[in-house]
């Protein structure tokens, strides 16, 4: 017998689940000589109903059954797992609309995607079949980016099923003797069941399914209307959605990636586009596909007719709309689920946090900035934006605790981190009150000025008294507080953190952020910054944005790995091309989940890491196409 293979279906308590047992548990899918240990998911309120499904596998006594876990945690249900087959969904119903329904399952699928990546092994094979299932995926994919994409897949062999039924059908034969139906496209009524280069086996002979059936107005028509409309006329009949033909469908899928398609033979999945037949890349596409050895290729250099190549393109522009409603929507959970911060909040008894008062998808909240100290003169540290409403929060918050000003602090140059210094200089009435900061080491270019809205150069923003760009020590000190200057670079040249002795804590800049990660001008400087942090060993992080770090050490260690795997991200892209990838390229297959104005960011990312990868004999550019490759003689 084989090691258990680890399996978590969610929402396990309902038709299709309880349908697809018998198969998973009886080896007719996995073999019969694979263990397997199952994780059954599904929300609090139905764990009743979970239960009972359980006592059924276990009154069933299938000996290759190691192991069964009930949950509703996502933890629980994704820790280690090598199979996840997602069920779990807001339900369909007659009346919803594909965009009412995606809007339902935007945060689920955003939530487990999370989970996925956190506790999944990196090798899970996942199949989705709740519906929108191709653009349920995505957002999956999108939001587990350590998983390889091409273990995304989703359910169309039940339009591929019901296609070669009805086919059968009309022409009075078996099912399995027809072969290489496409499902092109969206599970959904723009789905193009194609059967141009079907063929049917008929007294041992084998034809064209167009030529036996003879008929282009039933193929064209009635044929692929049917295929459309199946699901919604079976919960018109039954009200309730596909169960039996569904888990049939999710063992033939899963028999397939596991066992390999027979030679000259193919079958339908939505996959990952990689743009074959002019798709868009990344999106999750039906494709007829060939499998060996689990690995899924499309079958490429059909050749379409105009007809074909106008239904696909249908399918095609709907999942692009649904593509762009699932990032809007992410977008918007994303900014809604930031932990909510007070606009002035007392930390800790030396730490006052004042919000910058200008939130955005790259400030998250808004930039900190911190009031530190607990006499009458305390150190600020960083000065915002220049948004009026900090300032105002700003005066208030020093009027009601008779707060005043020995000195400015700053990170670095970022234009949320300085442009409020002449705000507060004139809300003080100190134009000669110090302002501390790290010389540049290089002025940024003037593209990158103006891409962060700089009008002059950030070192002429202010009088500032530079911190000595040697080896020697910056410490300052105001009452109840003792600060030192620690030369992070990596997110910028002149970045600073600063350590606050007598807690122990670091305020970390945009070097460590309270939620997300972030973007850097030097890999390799920024990797360099956050092992020097990591072995300080801060007991609290005081971040330039989002909540408090209370648990540093986890942290770091997710940051350094989250590189890392981009690293392998980036690695991997370009292994899947011969002629190399621009930067662009790059971004668009690594980061599938990016709304548009973060994609500039994302792209300098991508170049720090080829740099630093390139720095590693690794990759390697090409002046002449201006791509990137890997080099011949890498070890990988």
């Amino acid at each position: 017998m084989k090691d258990p293979m680890r399996i978590v279906v969610t929402g396990a308590a309902g038709q299709i689940a309880y349908l697809l047992m018998h198969p998973l548990c009886n080896g007719d899918i996995f073999g019969k000589d694979q263990t397997i240990v199952l994780h059954l998911f599904n929300t609090a309120r139905r764990m009743t109903a979970l239960q009972g499904l359980v006592m059924e596998i276990v009154d069933s006594n299938y000996p290759l059954l190691k192991n069964i876990i009930s949950t509703d945690s996502e933890q629980i249900a994704f820790q280690d797992v090598d199979v996840a087959i997602f069920l779990g969904s807001v339900p369909r119903k007659v009346a919803n609309d594909r965009k009412e329904l995606l809007n339902g399952n935007v945060k689920i699928f955003q939530s487990q995607g999370i989970a996925l990546d956190k506790f999944a092994k990196k090798t899970v094979k996942v199949l989705v079949v709740s519906n929108p299932a191709n653009t349920n995926c995505y957002i999956l994919a999108c939001c587990a980016p350590s998983i390889p994409r091409e273990n995304f897949t989703c359910l169309t062999l039940l339009d591929h099923n019901r296609a070669r039924t009805q086919i059968a059908s009309r022409l009075q034969v078996l099912p399995d003797t027809i072969k290489n139906i496409i499902i092109w496209g969206n599970h959904s009524s723009t789905v193009f069941p194609d059967v141009h280069f079907a063929t049917v086996s008929i007294d041992n002979r084998e034809t064209s399914v167009y030529e036996s059936v003879q008929n282009d107005n039933w193929l064209r028509d009635d044929f692929i209307a049917t295929v459309r409309k199946r699901g919604g006329d079976i919960i018109a009949a039954r009200n309730l959605t596909s169960s039996i033909s569904a888990a049939k469908a999710i063992a033939d899928h899963l028999e397939s990636w596991w066992y390999g398609t027979k030679e000259n033979e193919w079958v339908s999945m939505g996959i990952i586009s990689d743009g074959s037949y002019d798709v868009e890349k990344g999106l999750v596409f039906s494709y007829p596909v060939q499998i060996k050895n689990g690995k899924i290729s499309i079958v490429k250099n059909l050749k379409l007719d105009d007809w074909s190549i106008e239904m696909i393109d249908k399918t095609h522009k709907e999942l692009i709309e649904e593509k762009h409603d699932a990032l809007q929507k992410i977008h918007l959970i994303m900014m809604t689920n930031l932990v909510k911060l007070q606009t002035i909040e007392q930390l800790s008894p030396l730490v006052l946090r004042v919000l910058g008062c200008n939130p955005s998808p790259m400030t998250l909240q808004g930039t900190n900035t911190y009031l530190i100290g607990k006499g009458r003169n305390r150190l600020l540290l960083d000065a915002g934006q220049g948004v009026p409403a900090y300032v105002d929060e700003l005066k208030d918050t020093m009027k009601t605790n008779n707060i005043g000003l020995q000195a400015i602090l700053i990170t670095h140059w970022h234009p949320d981190h300085i442009c409020g210094i002449k705000d507060v200089l004139k809300l003080i009435d100190k134009p000669d009150l110090p302002v501390y900061k790290r010389k540049l080491f290089e002025m940024p270019d003037l593209k990158k000025l103006q891409t962060y809205g700089m009008p002059e150069n950030p070192d002429e923003v202010a009088n500032f008294t530079f911190i000595n760009n040697g080896t020697d020590q910056f410490n300052i000190e105001t009452e109840g507080a003792h600060l030192k200057a620690i030369h992070t670079p990596g997110h910028t040249t002149d970045h600073l953190c600063f350590w606050l002795e007598e807690e122990q804590a670091l305020f970390s800049g945009d070097t460590i952020l309270g939620q997300g990660t972030t973007e850097f001008e030097d890999l390799y400087d920024y990797l360099n910054s956050l092992q020097l942090i990591l072995k300080m060993s801060p007991k609290i992080i005081y971040p330039g944005h989002g909540p408090v770090v209370e648990n540093p050490q986890q942290t770091l260690e997710h940051y350094i790995s989250h590189r890392q795997q981009r690293n392998n991200q980036i690695l991997d892209a370009l292994k899947q091309s011969n002629d190399g990838l621009d930067p662009n390229e790059i971004t668009k297959i690594v980061y599938t989940d990016l709304p548009e104005g973060l994609f500039h960011a994302a792209c300098h990312n991508v170049c720090n890491h080829l740099q630093m990868l390139e720095k590693e004999n690794l990759v390697c550019f090409n002046v002449q196409n201006k791509k990137w490759s890997l080099r011949a003689n890498s070890s990988i």
